[in-house]
């Protein structure tokens, strides 16, 4: 999880990063203790905390896309060309 926020920092909002980082944290602290029901409790708090990351990174994502593909379809798409292939047979098939 901590490679994913630093690989995708630019996408990742201020505030889900730094819930993440806290459960990251919660995490590592519960991990040190010997109290399972603790580790337990981080662990399932890290993961809700990395579906909203990666939710965050996935919207970010799409609005990126889109953005990309509005700017496309204004500038037209003038070197698209329609062609069909035929094949023709060649001049040892002819005779």
């Amino acid at each position: 999880t901590e490679k994913f926020i630093k690989d995708n920092e630019e996408k990742v909002p201020a505030e889900t990063k730094e819930k993440v980082e806290a459960a990251i944290k919660e995490a590592q602290d519960a991990l040190a203790g010997t109290d399972i029901s603790a580790v337990k409790a981080a662990v399932e708090k890290l993961g809700a905390e990395s579906q909203a990351l990666g939710q965050a990174i996935y919207e970010a994502s799409a609005a990126e896309e889109a953005a990309n593909t509005d700017g496309d379809s204004a500038a037209g798409n003038d070197d698209v060309v329609d062609a069909e292939v035929v094949d023709e047979p060649s001049d040892s098939e002819k005779k």
